[in-house]
């Protein structure tokens, strides 16, 4: 009889422990989802982030091609550029080459560099924009 008791206390205990590891289990596989949550969502904004500077980037380089036809039709028609104009068309078609060489590695950063390239990028196509607007008030 002794050892029946034994033997059901066992039991009852084993089930406790059980029902308490499988409680445990639970809210763990709960965390994991609200992070896999919290992962899909960043993911998604940073997709989201890098279709709205693909955009942005499309659309600033529609514009500075129009600049750039604006000068070249003022050169057609006889303006003649300076030393200082030509070195700064120089300068402006380098910006541009890394701008389209750039542009097609948006797809491909990661989501750790993100910012600081999202800054830079921005920075060089404003900076592209502004000095092909300057080259073209001059002529």
């Amino acid at each position: 009889m002794l050892k029946l008791k034994q033997i059901s206390g066992l039991l009852v205990l084993s089930l406790i422990i059980l029902a308490l590891s499988g409680c445990g289990i639970k809210q763990q596989k709960n965390n994991e989802s609200e992070s896999n949550a919290v992962s899909t969502e960043a993911m998604a904004k940073f997709q989201q982030e890098k279709s709205e500077l693909l955009a942005k980037a499309n659309a600033e380089l529609s514009a500075i091609n129009k600049k750039i036809l604006a000068c070249n039709d003022k050169i057609k028609k006889g303006t003649k550029l300076t030393a200082a104009q030509n070195e700064a068309l120089d300068e402006f078609e380098k910006k541009r080459a890394s701008i389209n060489k750039r542009i097609h590695e948006i797809k491909n950063v990661s989501i750790a560099n993100w910012d600081s390239f999202k800054e830079e990028f921005e920075t060089d196509l404003n900076d592209a924009s502004a000095d092909i607007e300057k080259i073209l008030t001059e002529m």
